[in-house]
């Protein structure tokens, strides 16, 4: 057993190399550089894990975001959304929200449900999602971890709200903003990283127009929605959250090179525990 598993992630170490070469080669306008690279290798580092077949099969599988009711989810007890971007509420790095994205984000607020943006992104997308979400009450959220044998707080936390950037705060239950943040210091944290998961749960409870904390909202009352099952559902599954998977992603065609690979390995890995058993047949 031990043999085939590092056989398979040997074999999976050496497609995703091959892919991210050809990904820089030819699509390399369309991704910000290295930063699949980076969610890949996060991934990769607790592979078994994440693609467990209770961490990659969502607790509810929709078609499409218009499929998404709010009330049922508020009806059943959720209290908080965290919303993938690309692929749930916009293609890929889309610019705007069309009105389905933007009748359910205003149906979620108007239901008293806390929402979160939380992105895969890089720096530069982030900032631009802080100037798309600007005009709701929505915070868009990452979180950072501490390299190894650097100095620092574990993990900090940076969120865009009406537009405003909180810059970086200490995550440590009460919020201390950071004097200084050194990038060099601090790993950027991807999905499906339950820490990162964590970390959107907790901004639930954070009220920046007052600076009060609210009541903590348990991870089983949050919605998290997504459409990729590597790292929304599977991060979201791992954090103890609902898992709402959007299936297909919006505006697939937009995906670049190494999104619709992991997708079609995705497909192929569920599709392999359906044969065996592992995962009920639809």
């Amino acid at each position: 057993m031990l043999f085939c598993k590092t056989t398979l992630n040997m074999l999976l170490n050496i497609f995703l190399n091959q892919m991210i070469f050809l990904a820089v080669m030819t699509d390399l306008k369309r991704y910000e550089q290295f930063d699949y690279l980076h969610t890949f290798l996060q991934f990769l580092k607790r592979f078994p894990t994440n693609i467990r077949p209770k961490n990659l099969v969502a607790q509810k599988t929709i078609s499409s975001l218009a499929a998404l009711s709010i009330d049922n989810l508020a009806l059943n007890g959720i209290k908080g959304i965290i919303w993938d971007v690309d692929g749930t509420l916009v293609g890929y790095h889309g610019k705007s929200l069309d009105e389905t994205a933007r009748e359910k984000l205003e149906q979620s607020i108007a239901a008293g449900l806390q929402n979160v943006i939380l992105s895969n992104s890089g720096e530069e997308r982030f900032n631009e999602l802080g100037r798309i979400f600007a005009g709701y009450d929505v915070k868009v959220a990452c979180g950072y971890q501490r390299k190894k044998n650097a100095i620092g707080p574990l993990y900090v936390t940076r969120v865009i709200y009406h537009g405003e950037d909180t810059c970086f705060y200490e995550d440590i239950g009460r919020r201390k903003q950071l004097v200084s943040f050194d990038p060099l210091n601090y790993k950027k944290l991807k999905k499906p990283n339950p820490d990162l998961i964590d970390i959107a749960v907790r901004e639930m409870s954070n009220d920046y127009s007052t600076s009060h904390q609210m009541p903590a909202i348990p991870s089983y009352q949050i919605a998290m929605v997504g459409d990729k099952a590597f790292t929304d559902i599977s991060g979201g599954n791992q954090a103890g959250c609902f898992t709402v998977q959007i299936k297909p992603p919006m505006q697939p065609k937009k995906d670049p090179i190494l999104a619709r690979v992991g997708r079609a390995l995705e497909y192929g890995i569920l599709a392999v525990y359906r044969a065996v058993g592992l995962v009920k047949k639809k």
